[in-house]
């Protein structure tokens, strides 16, 4: 165990979220945002801080999940008004008028989290939109001349999307490191 001093700024704040994040009062927006702060800090994915705290990485995609949506739903989250569980369920539809409606029937009706995962499937099947394939594809072009394109065979976000670039930036560093050449 090191002292405080012997630390550096960064680790002093990996420690300080990793003991935000055992604190058992801690609401579940505030726990979201310490993962994404964790995972900023360190450069890692979902993955390897779930690793790194020994807790599903399930639990680190849910409470991400929690952070795209709109302001006054966090909110809702935040007061204890809205279940996080049932908030997850919410973040599931396309966007955020369709978010908040269903976050306010939710609160209004005291739906359950299994009623509102019901109600998210029924609201998506009733669109009557023709379904897209569950994959998803992003495209980046760069002021360099490069098009990149990231796609991925199911319904992702932009979390996952960053530790997927990661984890392809590592790759290519480990090319460049072995001296291995495009062309």
């Amino acid at each position: 165990y090191f002292a405080e001093d012997d630390m550096s700024a960064s680790e002093r704040l990996e420690h300080q979220l990793v003991e935000n994040l055992l604190r058992e009062d801690l609401r579940p927006i505030e726990e979201a945002q310490a993962f994404q702060n964790l995972m900023t800090l360190n450069g890692w994915t979902g993955n390897q801080t779930a690793e790194a705290l020994n807790i599903p990485a399930s639990k680190i995609s849910r409470a991400l999940a929690l952070l795209d949506l709109p302001p006054d739903v966090q909110k809702q989250v935040d007061s204890g008004k809205l279940a996080a569980r049932s908030a997850y369920e919410v973040s599931k539809l396309p966007d955020n008028d369709t978010q908040r409606a269903l976050a306010t029937k939710v609160v209004d009706s005291g739906m359950t989290n299994k009623e509102t995962a019901n109600e998210v499937r029924h609201q998506k099947k009733v669109r009557g939109k023709p379904r897209k394939p569950a994959g998803i594809r992003q495209e980046f072009l760069c002021e360099n001349g490069w098009k990149l394109v990231a796609s991925s065979r199911k319904k992702s976000n932009y979390h996952e999307l960053e530790d997927a670039l990661l984890q392809a930036l590592e790759d290519v560093r480990a090319r460049i490191r072995s001296g291995l050449t495009m062309f």
